[in-house]
């Protein structure tokens, strides 16, 4: 019972014990009733043991709650035992159908109202004429279902009350918990774009770059030997510097995915196709059935992907064809990049993955959820297939 309740309970219990001391003691001790000391006795025990059992019974079982509504009942039908009857005392069984409530199981506690509602309506009879008695015993015996009842809706009140506080901290918990993964899984997702940002480093620019010095240094020893030959290496350099401002500009346009979400996959794959083909003289045919509808993180990184297939495609198909499919069917987006260039041996090139870029197309198929496919054979070209499911309308709004 919380103190709220308590306080509430007790209050009211002592404003009608003190009603009926008044109504009482006021007529006893108005004719000098023989027996008036004892019925103050009996109203102090009362009031006293209903101030015990709050501190004493109200959170035990067994036996405890029973002997104490037993007590009580037997000096309010002490109480009706007295000449001229008073009927008001069996107001007093009102608190007691509260406590019963609040004690015990719901169904033992209307047990309790039902015995309170007989040992009264039996001293009524005793006391009054048949019909008086009746209408006073269902007057009171529907007060103390009344009181038993409120009791109960506030027992399971609190009850609800306490389960949402729990569910309340629960949620608040959980939430935190996923503040703490979200931030996991992005700081994660950083660290993975770094990792991939600094193989393609590694792969593109910082080999153009170390070819560069080669050649410089070749120049510097050609220059007075064979100044021909020098000029030749100048223009090599030249072509070298021109490529690795190509591969910056290309890493950078990935650090900045805001074309994509605001033009959308094919329009920025077109544009992207375009600037290949002025800057790497590579023709690219982009065959679209069904423009799917994805989100910025998808297209992101089918994007990434289709990047990373053209830039092998560049350096090691020696072809200037090729050809790009995107298609859907049945909440699956496919995603190809064919060219039919020199190919290679799968067998040989597993051990290298990580020179020609497929571990990064293939952790960008995984973070999507789909699975990367790669067919190839020396002299028939190489295809790489992306197969990953379309998220559905509520995730991309979200």
């Amino acid at each position: 019972m919380n103190r709220y309740r308590t306080t509430l309970f007790y209050g009211i219990s002592y404003v009608v014990i003190l009603a009926v001391a008044i109504r009482s003691l006021g007529f006893y001790f108005e004719y000098s009733h023989p027996h008036r000391w004892l019925v103050v006795a009996l109203l102090v025990s009362f009031a006293l043991l209903l101030v015990a059992i709050e501190r004493n019974f109200s959170h035990r079982a067994g036996w405890h709650p029973h002997l104490y509504l037993t007590l009580q009942m037997g000096l309010i039908s002490a109480l009706s035992l007295f000449r001229p009857p008073q009927d008001f005392f069996n107001a007093l069984y009102l608190p007691l159908s509260g406590q019963a409530m609040f004690m015990l199981p719901r169904r033992t506690a209307f047990t309790w109202l039902g015995l309170f509602s007989l040992v009264m309506a039996g001293s009524l009879v005793m006391a009054y004429e048949w019909r008086n008695a009746l209408g006073l015993a269902i007057l009171y015996a529907a007060g103390y279902f009344f009181v038993g009842s409120y009791a109960n809706i506030t027992i399971q009140a609190d009850a609800a009350r306490q389960d949402s506080q729990k569910l309340l901290m629960e949620l608040q918990e959980a939430h935190r918990q996923l503040q703490a993964y979200a931030a996991q899984v992005e700081e994660l997702a950083v660290t993975q774009e770094r990792n991939r940002l600094a193989r393609d480093l590694h792969d593109s620019v910082t080999q153009t770059l170390f070819s560069m010095t080669l050649t410089t240094r070749a120049i510097c020893l050609m220059l007075e030997e064979n100044p021909q030959e020098a000029a030749v290496q100048l223009e090599h350099l030249q072509k070298l510097a021109e490529s690795a401002l190509a591969e910056m500009r290309s890493l950078i346009a990935q650090l900045r995915p805001s074309a994509i979400e605001a033009q959308g996959f094919i329009p920025t794959l077109r544009q992207h196709l375009t600037m290949r083909h002025q800057r790497d003289n590579l023709s690219v045919t982009l065959e679209v059935t069904d423009e799917p509808r994805l989100s910025p993180q998808q297209a992101r990184n089918l994007f990434g992907i289709v990047q990373e297939a053209l830039n092998n495609v560049v350096k090691h198909a020696q072809t200037d064809q090729a050809t790009v499919t995107v298609s859907q069917a049945d909440g699956t987006i496919y995603v190809a990049v064919e060219d039919h260039g020199v190919g290679f041996e799968m067998a040989s090139v597993q051990s290298d993955m990580m020179g020609i870029g497929f571990v990064n197309m293939r952790e960008r198929a995984e973070m999507l959820g789909g699975t990367l496919a790669i067919t190839a054979s020396p002299g028939k070209g190489t295809c790489i297939q992306v197969k990953a499911p379309l998220e559905r309308d509520n995730e991309r709004e979200n």
